[in-house]
């Protein structure tokens, strides 16, 4: 008897009409909340009970999404809260684009709320433009992933290939893996991992609708840093790196620098611990102690704006340089004198050429052999020539 009931249910739910009278309603509920939906087909399973949606899309305020495939099972409803829980979610071939920060909706005026115990995504595409602070990202051939209970959302996100653009700095391709919990609103990423040529980068962050932040640490290729941040040629080597990049910061990426070995310009310095900045539009950068020809230095570097002549500003301050290799990398002649000397200097250019621009400098001399060794104050200006 049981059997028959059950076939016979069975033939009701699958039947042209009760198909359809389905779709309907879930298209009734989501115009009810705000979003438009269409289905290609739906279909029903009884143990446990399911439903197999195909041919899925969803459009929302500043959302659009569509599903190849979809398996919702029902764990239960709980009249008395008005709540259907689905024990899994299964999702393939989702497709998914968002522009801005949708603000969430009032849940269609007191209707039915729904709540997922396990979500499973394969082979997802997403795409979301005028992100908070400027940003864009597009990732494709994504896995995720959650499982939930009464107080948080636990879950993972492997993208083959994720595509980032900030600002007007060159875009970014790498690969993620990410577990994060998910609670009252709040994103918590764990642990992560970002890799792609010129960086290889671990670390955690949260998230709000608001505001992001995300703590990197790992090795960087200075000469892929240079590119992304457009600054032609200026900066070349490698280092490892301990960044912040803060959406709610005046500052959106913050990194301190440890490097063996870096040319910035035409100097090359050595034994490098500093740190960067970028607002958006410019580049900030702080020498706490380096080394070059020799001499122990610091300053301070400043690229006004990463766009049109690329203007540059620097001052260092060094003790104990080597004087004749010093103006040798600035292209001026030493006529034979040799010295070491305590620098402070000051320069501005544009674009890549550090000997078109001006600069100024003032060192105190002490004499040194081989040459002709010289003591005594010394002032250079340099003056561009075009």
């Amino acid at each position: 008897l049981l059997l028959t009931l059950g076939l016979a249910a069975r033939a009701v739910l699958e039947a042209d009409p009760t198909r359809r009278a389905a779709i309907r309603w879930l298209q009734g509920a989501a115009e009810r909340s705000g979003a438009e939906l269409a289905v290609g087909d739906l279909h029903w399973g009884m143990l446990p009970p399911s439903i197999r949606l195909s041919n899925v899309r969803l459009d929302a305020a500043g959302v659009s999404a569509e599903i190849e495939a979809v398996r919702l099972e029902l764990a239960r409803v709980r009249l008395t809260t008005k709540t259907v829980e689905l024990g899994v979610v299964a999702a393939d071939g989702v497709r998914l684009a968002l522009d801005g920060t949708p603000s969430p909706g009032d849940g269609g005026g007191g209707g039915l709320k729904l709540r997922v115990h396990q979500l499973e995504l394969n082979n997802v595409s997403f795409e979301g433009v005028d992100l908070p602070g400027g940003l864009a990202l597009r990732l494709d051939g994504l896995r995720a992933g959650w499982t939930t209970d009464d107080r948080e959302v636990r879950g993972f996100a492997d993208a083959a290939a994720v595509h980032l653009e900030v600002g007007q700095l060159s875009p970014v391709d790498a690969a993620l893996s990410a577990r994060y919990v998910l609670s009252d609103g709040h994103l918590a990423v764990s642990r992560y991992r970002f890799r792609g040529e010129g960086f290889d980068l671990t670390g955690r962050g949260h998230a709000t609708a608001g505001s992001q932040r995300l703590e990197a640490n790992g090795s960087l290729d200075i000469d892929w840093l240079d590119r992304f941040i457009r600054t032609k040629g200026l900066l070349s080597g490698q280092a490892e790196i301990s960044a912040v990049l803060d959406t709610g910061q005046d500052e959106l990426l913050q990194a301190d620098i440890r490097s063996p070995a870096v040319r910035v310009s035409i100097l090359p310095i050595t034994e490098i611990s500093g740190s960067i900045g970028f607002d958006g539009r410019g580049l900030r950068g702080t020498l706490d102690r380096a080394r070059l020809h020799g001499g122990v230095m610091s300053g301070d570097y400043r690229l006004a704006e990463i766009r049109n002549a690329f203007p540059h500003q620097i001052s260092l301050r060094g003790n104990g340089i080597d004087v004749p290799a010093f103006l040798a990398s600035i292209k001026v002649d030493t006529a034979g004198l040799n010295a070491t000397g305590d620098v402070t200097l000051d320069a501005s250019w544009n674009g890549r050429r550090l000997g078109s621009g001006s600069g100024h400098a003032d060192v105190m001399l002490s004499p040194a052999a081989p040459g002709r060794p010289v003591e005594g104050p010394l002032t250079i200006d340099l003056s561009g020539d075009g």
